[in-house]
């Protein structure tokens, strides 16, 4: 089992995406006069969530660069940068895959049928 930086997994994915159509779907919900100020409040808080998680990761890239430059000097294709960046564009395609993989699945059965239980109509004794 191998650990990760939090929030750049498939959770993470789908937390940014959720939270980036929060707003859409909220306005929606204004327009019908079903949202209040406080589902307002609740979106702000979650987008201030994302965008603390969005600039913590850049932090971390920025820093693990500066490390890097140090032990490679002026060389700026050094073998291990290169392969971070390798690295992360490939973690980056399959969590984006993969979410969409789920999503389709998940769309694709619940409108499906499929074979269900069938109901019980008599009370049980």
């Amino acid at each position: 089992m191998t650990a990760g930086i939090p929030g750049t997994g498939l959770g993470g994915l789908f937390y940014f995406l959720l939270i980036v159509l929060m707003p859409f779907r909220e306005f929606v919900l204004t327009l019908r006069r079903r949202s209040s100020l406080a589902r307002w409040g609740r979106v702000g808080s979650h987008l201030l969530i994302l965008v603390a998680m969005l600039s913590i990761l850049w932090g971390e890239a920025w820093l693990l660069d500066r490390v890097l430059a140090v032990f490679r000097g002026d060389d700026s294709q050094h073998p291990v940068r290169e392969m971070f960046l390798k690295t992360g564009q490939v973690a980056a395609i399959t969590s984006v895959v993969v979410l969409t993989t789920l999503l389709v699945g998940v769309a694709v059965l619940r409108f499906t049928p499929l074979a269900r239980a069938p109901r019980r109509t008599d009370p049980i004794s």
